[in-house]
């Protein structure tokens, strides 16, 4: 880290997963030449390399292509302030520590078509299988809070993590049969129930930039934009 303008986080999970040394760096705000060089030669001794340009910096996006990364997404960042009074009933179970639940791993198996961690050809069959792995580590852990449907052989959930003070939804799917019945709003109405409930007050998710489905659901409940996250990776030495 160099004046908290950049830090690196080594990624065992990443690391665990696809087999290679993986890291991510923040860029928190713009850098020189100098200091992207720098950040180059920290990381040099990994495979796997994520670059988060907080806010899209232009400076920065220029600096990353010129070290050969190569840009995979963009996110937005949403929050909203939850409010008792604008809450309807919880009409689903949420609990954390949650035991499996059959159903879930397989329709996030075929649920996300848009993601960053897709944009990453040489990841390849691994990467096709982020969503599943996801779902199965959210599984009985104190930190997650997992809220479900159930319709015969069809299936929805939303998971979330919970901070010090807040809470982020990370996966949210529902299977297409079950779509234009209000799911996914049930079960985010659920979820802000059991947030209220335990003292959590802000709820913040992410979205990429082209999913206008996720993006214009999130608005309509009451989200607003906070910042943009552009994605960037460099990939080498698999062969």
């Amino acid at each position: 880290m160099k004046d908290n303008k950049f830090s690196i986080i080594e990624l065992e999970w990443e690391t665990n997963f696809y087999g290679i040394s993986s890291a991510k760096v923040l860029l928190n705000s713009q850098l020189t030449e100098k200091e992207i060089m720098e950040v180059k030669d920290l990381v040099s001794k990994y495979k796997f390399i994520t670059f988060v340009n907080i806010n899209n910096n232009p400076v920065n996006n220029r600096l990353l292509a010129s070290i050969g990364a190569f840009y995979t997404d963009i996110n937005l960042e949403l929050e909203k302030k939850l409010s008792i009074d604008k809450l309807t009933q919880q009409e689903l179970p949420v609990k954390a520590s949650q035991p499996k639940v059959d159903g879930l791993v397989e329709l996030a198996e075929n649920a996300f078509s848009l993601s960053r961690f897709y944009n990453v050809k040489e990841l390849y069959p691994k990467n096709r299988q982020v969503y599943a792995e996801w779902v199965k580590n959210s599984f009985n852990r104190k930190d997650k809070i997992i809220c479900y449907y159930k319709e015969k052989q069809h299936c929805a959930f939303l998971i979330n993590s919970l901070s010090n003070g807040y809470s982020v939804s990370e996966l949210l799917a529902v299977d297409p049969a079950l779509a234009g019945k209000g799911i996914a709003s049930k079960l985010l109405n659920s979820v802000e129930k059991y947030l209220l409930d335990n003292n959590i007050e802000l709820l913040k998710a992410g979205t990429q930039v082209n999913n206008i489905q996720s993006l214009m659901f999130h608005i309509r409940r009451g989200f607003v934009f906070t910042k943009t996250y552009s994605y960037h990776t460099i990939i080498k030495d698999l062969v």
